[in-house]
């Protein structure tokens, strides 16, 4: 029995197709998931904080309420 084998050179030397890499992926959603740990752990600071000092800094409850949700991460 025989067997034929073709070989095309027409895809030697063609670059892989860009995007992210299975270690960019890992690394970009660790980093996304530590920095909404740290807007909550924020968050939880500035709540025990009076209206008036959370005003002058230019936060309100509201902002403050979607920080610890984790609303704020989806922008």
């Amino acid at each position: 029995m025989a067997t034929t084998t073709t070989f095309s050179p027409a895809h030697v030397g063609t670059a892989r197709a860009p995007g992210r890499g299975l270690f960019t992926r890992i690394l970009q959603h660790m980093i996304r998931a530590r920095e909404a740990e740290a807007r909550r752990r924020v968050a939880s600071v500035l709540y025990t904080h009076s209206d008036e000092t959370l005003k002058t800094i230019g936060l309100t409850r509201e902002e403050l309420a979607r920080w610890h949700s984790g609303a704020a991460d989806q922008e």
